[in-house]
C-alpha cells in the first residue's frame, strides 16, 4: 500500500470513526447491539460536550484541541459530531463495527475520499445500498452513509465487507445482544463500555488467580446532579475472588492515604480515591464514585500548573527546591516498597489458589 493510501485509511478509520471519543447521539441503543456482541463501548459526545465537565474541559483547553484528521475533512469534532458506537463479534479487529452519528458534514468524506485514495477508492453495491470503499493491498475499510431526521448522518464502518450489512440490517431490530440484558446504561452517563469477558491474565502475572475466572464488565462515566460519577462492576467468578479483589482496592486506598502524609495537593487525590464505594454480592464486585464538580476543577488546575512548571515555567521557589526534590524521593521509594509488597501478596494469593 502506497504511503499515501495508508495515511489515508487510517485518516478515514479516525475521521469517521474517532467518535469511539463519539457514536449514536443519545445513550446507547442496545437493539444496535447484534446477538452474538462480545463487548461494545458507545460514547455520547452531544451530552459530554453540554455537561459541565465538557464546558470545564473546553474552557481548559482554549481552543487548543484540534483533530488534524477530522479537520482535513472540513468536519468541526466539537460540532458535528455527535455519537459513537464501536462493537465486536470476537477477538479479531475485522470483526470490529463503529457506528457514527454527526451532521451532514460527514458527507464531506466521500469526496475527500473520492478525490485522494485514486485508484484504492470504489463505490460498490452490497445489500441493495452503495458501499463506499478504499481497498489497497491487505488494508481496506468500507463505510455506509445514511441520512437521517434533522441534518444528521450516520456512518456504519468496518474492515468487512459482510459486518456492514449485518450492521444495517440490525438496526431495524428490537432486541440486542444479551449480555448487555440488565446492564443499560444509567441516566447521565455519557461513556459506557460493557463486555460479556475480558482478556485473563497471563500467568505467573500477579492478577492472574484473581481473573483467571472473570467474567464480564460494565463501566460507565457520566454526569449527575452536578458531579461526575464513574459506576463499574465486574464478575470474577466466586465469591472467594471478589472478596480478595475488594481487599486489594482497599490495601491501595491505605497505601495512597500513607503515601499524601500531610501534602495537601496529595491529599485531594487522596479525598477522591477514598470516596470510592466498594460491594460484593456473590460473585461480583461494584465500584461507584462520585466527585463534585469543585473538586474536579481543583485537580485540573493542579495539573494545569504542574505541566506549566515541567515546560519550564519560572514560579518556582529554588530555595525550597533541593527539600522538595528529596522529600518527592523518598515519597516515591516508599510507593515502591508499597507496591512492590502488594505485588507478593497477590503472588501468595496466586499460589494457595
Amino acid at each position: 500500500m502506497s504511503t499515501r493510501n495508508r495515511s489515508l485509511v487510517g485518516a478515514a478509520a479516525l475521521g469517521m470513526g474517532i467518535t469511539v471519543a463519539g457514536i449514536n447521539a443519545g445513550p446507547l441503543d442496545p437493539s444496535h447491539v447484534p446477538e452474538g456482541a462480545t463487548w461494545t463501548v458507545h460514547v455520547d459526545l452531544e451530552s459530554l460536550l453540554e455537561s459541565s465537565l465538557g464546558e470545564m474541559v473546553m474552557a481548559e483547553a482554549q481552543g487548543d484541541l484540534e483533530i488534524e484528521e477530522l479537520d482535513q475533512f472540513g468536519i468541526d469534532p466539537f460540532s458535528d459530531l455527535f455519537g459513537f458506537t464501536a462493537y465486536g463479534t470476537g477477538e479479531d479487529e475485522r470483526s470490529i463495527v463503529a457506528i457514527v452519528e454527526g451532521s451532514d458534514s460527514l458527507e464531506n468524506i466521500i469526496a475527500a475520499l473520492e478525490e485522494e485514495a485514486g485508484d484504492a477508492y470504489s463505490r460498490i453495491r452490497s445489500g441493495g445500498r452503495t458501499v463506499h470503499a478504499i481497498e489497497d493491498g491487505d488494508q481496506s475499510i468500507f463505510a455506509v452513509f445514511e441520512d437521517g431526521a434533522g441534518g444528521r448522518t450516520r456512518v456504519i464502518l468496518s474492515t468487512n465487507l459482510d459486518n456492514i450489512d449485518a450492521s444495517v440490517a440490525q438496526l431495524g431490530q428490537r432486541n440486542g445482544a444479551s449480555f448487555l440484558d440488565g446492564k443499560e446504561p444509567r441516566a447521565g452517563a455519557f461513556i459506557y463500555v460493557c463486555a460479556a469477558e475480558i482478556p485473563h491474565a497471563g500467568e505467573g502475572h500477579p492478577a492472574s488467580n484473581l481473573l483467571k475466572d472473570a467474567g464480564g464488565m460494565m463501566l460507565e462515566i457520566g454526569e449527575h446532579r452536578g458531579g461526575m460519577f464513574i459506576d463499574a462492576s465486574l464478575e470474577t467468578g466466586n465469591a472467594e475472588n471478589a472478596n480478595m479483589l475488594m481487599q486489594a482496592v482497599r490495601g491501595v486506598q491505605a497505601m495512597a492515604g500513607m503515601m499524601a502524609g500531610g501534602d495537601p495537593e496529595l491529599q485531594q487525590y487522596v479525598g477522591v480515591i477514598n470516596n470510592l464505594n466498594l460491594n460484593v454480592r456473590d460473585d461480583v464486585v461494584s465500584a461507584s464514585l462520585q466527585i463534585e464538580m469543585d473538586t474536579i476543577h481543583a485537580l485540573m488546575e493542579q495539573a494545569a500548573e504542574h505541566g506549566h512548571e515541567l515546560h519550564g515555567g519560572e514560579d518556582h521557589h529554588h530555595g525550597d527546591e533541593h527539600d522538595h526534590e528529596d522529600g518527592g524521593d523518598d515519597r516515591l521509594r516508599d510507593l515502591e516498597e508499597q507496591i512492590q509488597r502488594l505485588e507478593r501478596l497477590l503472588r501468595r494469593l496466586d499460589d494457595d489458589g
